[in-house]
């Protein structure tokens, strides 16, 4: 159970500790079990206080915490390794399910896109101005975008029109309505 637990807790250092500090660890049990071997001729370790030995300092891990529950996990003699936690029909189908969340985000990003640029009203065709997601954050920067395109190409200009004269037919200033009326009596 002890031995378990020491190597949940080095696991947990290692996932948390750079590996240097693996590395430094590794020469400090080395250079303790030297000292063990050298002092009782046993090779056991004698009783040490927990403030002698290095691993004091470190953090020990949480009662109930994962690591306590299933020691096996992550534990190099059980034949596991962090590559084969999931199943590869599960990881496979996480990566396509994110993949489409992700051409989703696009789409919806470049429709947004478009809406604002219509919504400036200063394009004929808000497809003209190329998609940044600079424009999204800032509604600066697309004005600044809109207004330099426009300067380089005027004819991607919105045209607008007066109310009611689209620019079709002929323009004269006051005309009288007809009147069918005077129409007929003209033919009696």
């Amino acid at each position: 159970m002890t031995d378990d637990k020491s190597r949940a807790q080095g696991l947990q250092e290692s996932l948390t500790d750079p590996p240097e500090a693996d590395i430094r660890q590794t020469d400090a049990d080395q250079a303790s079990s030297a000292t063990t071997e050298e002092v009782d001729g046993t090779g056991k370790k004698p009783d040490v206080s927990a403030a002698d030995t290095p691993e004091s300092s470190q953090e020990q891990p949480a009662e109930g915490s994962d690591l306590e529950s299933d020691p096996s996990e992550g534990n190099p003699d059980s034949g596991t390794t962090e590559g084969d936690t999931f199943p590869r029909s599960v990881v496979e189908k996480l990566r396509t399910e994110s993949a489409g969340y992700r051409t989703r985000v696009r789409e919806l990003e470049q429709q947004l896109h478009r809406m604002q640029v219509e919504g400036t009203g200063a394009l004929a065709d808000p497809s003209d101005l190329p998609f940044d997601p600079a424009h999204l954050e800032s509604p600066e920067a697309l004005q600044a975008a809109i207004d330099a395109l426009l300067e380089a190409k005027p004819h991607l200009k919105a045209r607008r029109f007066e109310a009611g004269a689209a620019a079709q037919g002929p323009k004269s200033g006051t005309e009288a309505p007809v009147d069918l009326l005077a129409a007929l009596r003209s033919q009696l």
